[in-house]
């Protein structure tokens, strides 16, 4: 087997596999739970790659043209999916933590700290840590993360079970699914969540901030 090419039959398992979890996936994309532009994001997502699932099992291979055009034409739909999580990420946190000001005294309030503990390539931007920096009203310095401070709090972790090198080959492959979906080398050394976290955090009430 020439170098770098796997076999397309050892892949036969894993991607009916996946054919079938899509298939399971569309029965989820409903109105009960999504609006109707997510839902034509959604199907959208499922149909193009169970289109490409179909192809490469008829051919028995798939080439780097048909995987560049997939990528892209996934990129753009799965920022906007990214950007509707990203806000709802912000709105149930934000409704959860109204509910416990309302039961906290307000010395408890005030002396309130957050501990962000998550993986290395969501830090910058963070959709928890803008969050909380907004809450708090408060900044960090000119050369911390956005958001970070004294009160809001990043803990960069591994998995479980995980070393030094599956960071690297998180950070490795994350550049080029980034490169070949999003055009940017970068995008997911950044919270996928920032840009719908950041949009909707600036709708929140601003009366709800921590007062100093």
């Amino acid at each position: 087997m020439e170098r770098g090419v796997v076999d397309f039959e050892s892949q036969t398992e894993a991607l009916n596999a996946l054919q079938g979890r899509i298939e399971s996936a569309r029965a989820e994309v409903t109105d009960k739970w999504f609006t109707p532009e997510e839902i034509g994001h959604a199907n959208q997502i499922l149909d193009t790659t169970a289109g490409l699932i179909r192809e490469a099992m008829m051919a028995q291979t798939v080439s780097k043209q048909s995987l560049d055009a997939f990528a892209k034409k996934l990129g753009p739909l799965m920022l906007a999916n990214a950007w509707d999580a990203g806000c709802a990420q912000i709105n149930a946190t934000h409704a959860q933590m109204m509910t416990w000001k309302d039961s906290s005294s307000a010395d408890d309030w005030r002396q309130l700290i957050t501990v962000n503990r998550a993986r290395h390539q969501a830090r910058y931007r963070n959709a928890a840590t803008l969050y909380f920096s907004w809450l708090f009203d408060v900044k960090g310095t000119s050369w911390s993360y956005p958001g970070e401070s004294m009160r809001v709090i990043y803990v960069e972790s591994l998995g479980p079970g995980e070393d030094a090198s599956d960071e690297l080959a998180t950070v490795l492959i994350d550049a080029d699914a980034s490169e070949a979906f999003f055009g940017d080398r970068w995008r997911l050394s950044e919270d996928i969540l920032s840009d719908g976290a950041a949009a909707c955090i600036q709708k929140l009430p601003p009366a709800s901030r921590f007062k100093h």
